[in-house]
């Protein structure tokens, strides 16, 4: 009914997902219901890919030994992957989920919802973005690239849309995960379990070749207080090489006055050069991942800025 979605998360069933469980999904995500998910069957990349990529996860012992004490090494290698993965991406997460609460646009969010003018994109279902960087395909071979420049995750390959790709499914990887260019992806450090809705660490993943916008929203985590406002959103933007972090509005209790950051910045080259609030800072270049990444320390709720230099 109307008005459900402010309460509960909705469960496509102990199905192990697939293709009817994310069209319900999606179905969901356009009628205004921002929460859903379905129970993975921990023994399939595709349905853990899917899973992890839902808007709330759920591994529940539906049927036999669903468990993951009873996998062999590799799957089990697998599992705790994408479980690691799913803990650090949480604070980009939260922050569609707020975005959901306050607006109604959903977390996971058809094609034909987010490019409404591509006709192609009306009975997509193999392919949904999460949230406005992260776009997913799950329990098909291939990917919709939309327009402009995609990076994929692992490997930061860029692609230019549109166009079709296909997607080799392992044991490992079940299904293709791509990032927007001009985003930027708030993660934390590695977690074994959450208890608060935000963190002294925080990570800045920045994918440049476009302008981008985005927020890092943070609240006590455990209390409703946010309904009343009790919460503190910090505005983030990419634009000319500058990567501005804004000043921190809001507040809730609990809530820190600084936070370590990092930003690791996703390219092609090691950059020729770095500043922050207009001072030379050093970084470390990682060839293999293609990361240039920046350890800033303490930072307070004023603006700052970080400049590179391609």
């Amino acid at each position: 009914y109307v008005g459900v979605q402010r309460y509960v998360a909705t469960w496509a069933g102990d199905t192990g997902g697939g293709v009817r469980p994310l069209v319900s999904a999606l179905n969901l995500a356009m009628s205004g219901h921002p929460n859903q998910g379905c129970d993975m069957a921990i023994f399939d990349s595709r349905s853990v890919h899917f899973g992890i990529f839902a808007p709330w996860s759920q591994q529940n012992n539906y049927d036999s030994f669903m468990q993951p004490w009873y996998q062999d090494a590799e799957g089990l290698a697998m599992l705790r992957n994408y479980i690691h993965l799913r803990y650090r991406l949480f604070p980009y997460l939260y922050g569609t989920g707020a975005v959901a609460a306050r607006t109604g646009w959903p977390i996971m969010r058809p094609l034909a919802l987010v490019y409404p003018e591509v006709e192609e994109y009306a009975n997509e279902v193999g392919t949904y973005m999460l949230g406005d960087a992260l776009l997913v395909s799950a329990f098909v071979d291939y990917v919709k690239i939309p327009e402009g420049t995609w990076y994929e995750w692992r490997t930061g390959k860029a692609e230019v849309g549109p166009k079709t790709l296909p997607v080799e499914v392992t044991p490992m990887w079940g299904g293709a995960l791509y990032v927007k260019a001009g985003s930027i992806i708030p993660m934390w450090p590695k977690k074994q379990h959450l208890d608060r809705g935000w963190n002294d660490v925080v990570e800045l993943h920045v994918w440049p070749g476009a302008d981008g916008q985005a927020e890092l929203y943070e609240d006590d985590g455990d209390s409703l207080a946010y309904r009343t406002g009790a919460s503190a959103i910090t505005p983030l933007s990419l634009k000319d090489s500058t990567l501005t972090i804004g000043a921190r509005k809001g507040s809730f209790k609990g809530m820190p006055e600084v936070r370590d950051f990092a930003v690791r910045f996703h390219m092609a080259n090691e950059p020729k050069s770095v500043t922050w609030d207009g001072k030379p800072v050093e970084g470390v270049w990682c060839a293999a991942d293609k990361t240039f990444t920046v350890e800033i320390g303490a930072v307070d709720s004023a603006p700052h800025t970080i400049k590179f230099k391609p």
